[in-house]
């Protein structure tokens, strides 16, 4: 049936179906559905190393190996390449660290640094021009390096082959080492690329690269709607940033602005001013001197329609600042959005108050952590929710139509804030971040899942209605949270978080909830051996638990849920340097 519908038709159909394993099944139908399928199959390919300490190992030959066909990648339109990012965080591609690599056959010496540095990016090199050369000229519209190593030669630079064979690119992110002594090169086809709609680039730690950026952003001042931009902590070059503030200010298209550590100049308010208006999205992570930008910004009392605001900041440093946050947040009412990274936090109560002064607003990302130097060596921990403040949350939550919630409290913590008003909320996804280096949980998932096994062995679903039932109400007054004590706030087993949700997806507990999260998922693969990912099923007729354990892998997991629980990184300051520490 499907075989005799337009290709145009088919072609739709087939991109609403987001497995990649149903699309590969279905095409094998036919000829006219393989050849839809393939479209698909081929429109986005992502290369990995798998292993931190062989970074210049790609699995790309074995991509091409496995295929006798390579006439299929005249389909790609998106390209990436990433790495895991778990222990070694910097001098990835640096000479400090032994990889192997193919190219030492020819000769080279390892006790020679830069021949070192050399045969490592010409050993990825030769791995990645097996994919380029499949490649139609002008087909890209999308390059990610997330490999967090400088870009290899012939890539990037003048005579790159981005620069001079794929000018078509829209899309555009960096990830590359700024530890490395040879970081900042090979950008300098930067300046070539002239249909960037979004662009990112992480870390930016010399003149040159800004001076790179700048131009990047002046020739496409036209075409840019997302821009991105990450500076290292060495960054402190005093009015370097004052041209790229003035190039800021003529993107008439731009509505995503992120900045992390981004110096910003003193009297600069009026050129963020300028096009702040027409941001829809702000993100602003512990940059020099931005609660000063947001005070100054509130008393211009511009129309502004930002939707998204995301914040992180130390308020051991701008202690002085501390009601800036809330004033600039109440000047306007547009918020959907709305994620705080608080360190060190003096008056988080303050957090809360503007809340209910955006009626809008779906998204609420509240996290805190302390810092602190130990033996002149950077250290962090994760902070619970004020207990204090638990009152004033359910009041700002009855109050609010917040459908994702996230927080830094353990399950039982968790309970004890929602129970009280459960029959008030609309939560639709939860994430509970009691994680970090301070909570080292070893193959979580693992646990919860034996955990759900042994349950589902001893009770059938209405032993669980039941076993619910009778936990109810009576065990789960308001005042339960006074029993909570700062030693259980630091352990959270599988059975605490089993037990949560079993009432949180239960008929107890809340009743739109779709996804319960644990852990921290914004390191990327750092602290997997701590991530949980709980999701409804309440359909499965074999389900003895209205849940089950999911993947961020999956195909089914929304983008909205991953921008939840991926919001206020915390790598940012574990991976500064000692200076940022005493700014």
């Amino acid at each position: 049936m499907l075989c005799q519908l337009p290709q145009e038709i088919l072609d739709m159909i087939i991109g609403f179906i987001p497995s990649k394993e149903d699309r590969r099944s279905i095409n094998l139908v036919s000829k006219d559905i393989h050849y839809a399928t393939t479209h698909h199959l081929y429109h986005t390919l992502t290369f990995s190393a798998r292993d931190e300490m062989l970074l210049n190992v790609l699995d790309t030959k074995r991509f091409v190996k496995v295929r006798t066909d390579l006439d299929h990648l005249k389909h790609v339109r998106s390209l990436a390449f990433t790495a895991p990012f778990r222990i070694a965080r910097s001098h990835r591609c640096s000479y400090r660290t032994v990889y192997l690599y193919e190219s030492h056959l020819r000769g080279s010496q390892e006790n020679d640094p830069r021949m070192f540095h050399g045969d490592f990016l010409c050993d990825m090199l030769s791995q990645i021009r097996i994919i380029f050369d499949q490649l139609e000229i002008g087909s890209l519209r999308s390059f990610q390096w997330h490999m967090g190593t400088c870009l290899p030669a012939h890539i990037l630079d003048e005579d790159g082959y981005l620069t001079i064979c794929q000018q078509n690119i829209q899309l555009l992110s960096l990830r590359v080492d700024a530890s490395c002594p040879h970081a900042g090169l090979r950008l300098g086809g930067l300046v070539a690329m002239s249909n960037l709609r979004s662009f990112t680039l992480e870390s930016i730690s010399t003149f040159e690269e800004l001076s790179l950026v700048r131009k990047c952003i002046e020739r496409n001042a036209g075409n840019l709607r997302v821009l991105d931009l990450v500076f290292t902590p060495r960054f402190t070059l005093v009015g370097s940033t004052r041209h790229l503030m003035s190039a800021l200010g003529t993107l008439s298209r731009l509505h995503t602005l992120s900045l992390t550590r981004f110096p910003f100049e003193k009297n600069a308010e009026n050129h963020l001013c300028l096009f702040l208006v027409q941001l829809h999205s702000l993100t602003l992570r512990d940059c020099p001197r931005q609660m000063e930008m947001l005070e100054e910004l509130s008393r211009f009392r511009i129309s502004t329609q930002l939707r998204y605001f995301e914040i992180s900041l130390d308020e051991l440093w701008d202690s002085a600042l501390a009601h800036t946050l809330d004033t600039f947040l109440e000047s306007f009412n547009t918020l959907e959005h709305l994620h705080i990274l608080a360190s060190n936090s003096l008056t988080p109560e303050n957090h809360l108050n503007p809340i209910q002064h955006h009626p809008l607003l779906s998204c609420f990302v509240y996290h805190t952590r302390r810092l602190f130097s130990f033996q002149r060596s950077p250290t962090e921990e994760t902070q619970d929710f004020p207990v204090s403040l638990f009152h004033t949350l359910r009041t700002t939550l009855c109050k609010s139509s917040i459908q994702n919630l996230g927080l830094c409290v353990s399950p039982l913590a968790a309970r004890c804030i929602l129970d009280p008003i459960v029959s008030h909320l609309q939560i639709e996804v939860l994430h509970l971040r009691l994680s970090g280096y301070d909570h080292p949980l070893c193959d979580f998932e693992q646990r919860v899942s034996s955990r759900i096994i042994s349950k589902a062995g001893t009770h059938d679903m209405d032993d669980w209605i039941l076993s619910d039932s009778e936990h109810s109400e009576g065990d789960w007054s308001p005042n339960l949270h006074n029993e909570v004590s700062p030693a259980y706030h630091h352990h959270c087993s599988a059975t605490d978080l089993v037990t949560f949700a079993d009432w949180a997806f239960g008929p107890y507990g809340i009743k739109t909830l779709k996804v319960l999260a644990y852990g921290d998922f914004t390191c990327g693969d750092r602290c997997s051996q701590q991530q949980v990912l709980l999701v409804q099923d309440s359909y499965s007729q074999f389900a003895t638990t209205p849940y089950r354990i999911s993947s961020i892998r999956d195909d089914e997991v929304p983008d909205s849920v991953l921008k939840t629980i991926a919001a206020c990184p915390l790598e940012d300051l574990m991976d500064a340097d000692n200076e940022f520490w005493h700014l």
